[in-house]
């Protein structure tokens, strides 16, 4: 039980957990970001087989993922004749698929 005195250290250890729960996630599945100061897609680490993979990637599919985290996302639904849950499903396809290809790129790399 938390004291009326002191919320904010209680609020502040959840707010802490919560934030090391969110890197782990990160460490597990590294993901693509869009990088202002270069104004194109990076990778949280330097990894060859990252870079590979996203230079592999379909424009429409590099396309759409710009459009998706640059842009209005109902509006870029509705330009594309989806839910918005419809276009959520097709940008973690596009994600799973890189993440696949690192995964398998990896292994050929550590054989």
């Amino acid at each position: 039980m938390t004291s009326s005195e002191t919320p904010y250290k209680y609020v502040y250890a959840i707010a802490h957990n919560v934030y090391r729960e969110h890197r782990r996630e990160i460490e597990k599945h590294p993901l693509v970001s869009y990088d202002d100061a270069v104004g194109s897609w990076t990778l949280e680490s330097s990894d060859g087989c990252r870079e590979l993979c996203l230079k592999r990637l379909a424009n429409e599919k590099m396309e759409l993922l710009n459009q998706y985290y640059l842009l209005d996302r109902q509006a870029l639904a509705d330009k594309l004749q989806l839910s918005l849950s419809g276009l959520r499903v097709k940008i973690h396809r596009i994600k799973e698929e890189l993440r696949n290809c690192c995964e398998d790129c990896q292994k050929r790399s550590a054989s």
